[in-house]
């Protein structure tokens, strides 16, 4: 037999001049890629998917939770100025020189039920502080000092704190929790004040009774509470529904 011989030339190129098999027509091997494609059908890990929805659940969070905050601000200072100038201007409006018109408590029954016990709290000390400017504080401070500071910031905060709790406690039924907001308020704001008497001013309580000929007991009520405890807890009770109608409004927005 004899053998063929054939000579192998090498060149060089892509084979693209080479007429030798359709095969090439399908290879794409050496044509660099554009860089004008864009990826296609890329799946996301459902992982990655969940851990996006939660960043963007915090940054949502976090925009709600600073817009209460500044709304809870907001609400705190108004009510805090409110509860100022009617601390200061009640003293000055009297019923028959036996008691004086006080509407302090509203903003802090309001301030106890919109922002809770806490801030009731401090809206009673707002109150109780603000009655030293007074032309009243003269009176009990001429009796006592400790006693008129202890006793006065006491009842504004305690009054204030269980306002708020009496609120909290029972808001599931708003208008039932309104009402008894408004009624533990001064309640709690008067029975203190009763205490602070027997406990600093006894002595001088016991004097002022003698001399009018009766009882202490008679007289820390007729001439200590009488018309202010009745006129602020009927005012706190009759304006309890337009506190809860401003509560209503803050929930829907």
């Amino acid at each position: 037999m004899s053998e063929n011989k054939k000579e192998l030339e090498i060149i060089n190129g892509d084979g693209s001049n080479l007429n030798i098999s359709h095969v090439y027509d399908h290879l794409n091997t050496t044509k660099p890629k554009s860089s004008d494609e864009k990826p296609k059908n890329i799946v996301i890990p459902k992982e990655q998917k969940n851990t996006e929805k939660k960043k963007r659940g915090a940054k949502m969070e976090n925009r709600r939770n600073v817009n209460l905050s500044t709304e809870r601000l907001v609400m705190m200072a108004m009510l805090t100025a409110l509860t100022a100038v009617l601390a200061y201007f009640g003293g000055f409006i009297k019923i028959g020189g036996l008691a004086s018109i006080s509407l302090t408590l509203i903003p802090v029954v309001i301030g106890s039920a919109l922002l809770g016990p806490f801030a009731g709290a401090w809206l009673g000390g707002i109150a109780g502080a603000v009655f030293f400017l007074t032309a009243d504080s003269a009176f009990w401070l001429g009796l006592s000092i400790p006693g008129t500071i202890i006793t006065v910031m006491v009842k504004g905060i305690l009054s204030g704190l269980c306002a708020g709790f009496a609120y909290k406690l029972l808001k599931k039924n708003a208008k039932i929790a309104m009402l008894m907001a408004a009624v533990v308020c001064p309640v709690v704001n008067t029975g203190i004040f009763l205490l602070g008497c027997l406990v600093f001013f006894m002595d001088a309580v016991k004097g002022m009774a003698t001399a009018e000929g009766i009882s202490i007991g008679a007289y820390l009520i007729l001439f200590f509470v009488g018309l202010n405890f009745v006129f602020e807890l009927l005012a706190n009770i009759i304006l309890s529904p337009a506190i809860l109608r401003i509560i209503n409004i803050r929930k829907k927005n």
